[in-house]
């Protein structure tokens, strides 16, 4: 299991995640920068990249244009 939590995040604190990853058997605890409490919210780059790579997923490719010809 991953467990991320954002640094500074001002409803449930950093220790609180730390304690709950140690309780669960080989859980993976990630601390990212930041503030919001939604993963969604705030910065999500290396939250993505972070549960990417734990699941095993391809990094996304960078968006090129099609033309339909």
């Amino acid at each position: 299991m991953l467990v991320l939590q954002r640094t500074d995040d001002r409803v449930l604190p950093v220790k609180a995640a730390r304690a709950a990853a140690a309780q669960i058997p080989q859980a993976e605890f990630v601390e990212l920068p930041g503030d919001k409490q939604l993963p969604w919210a705030g910065d999500t780059t290396e939250m993505l990249a972070r549960i990417r790579a734990f699941v095993g997923a391809p990094p996304p490719h960078a968006r090129t244009e099609r033309v339909l010809a």
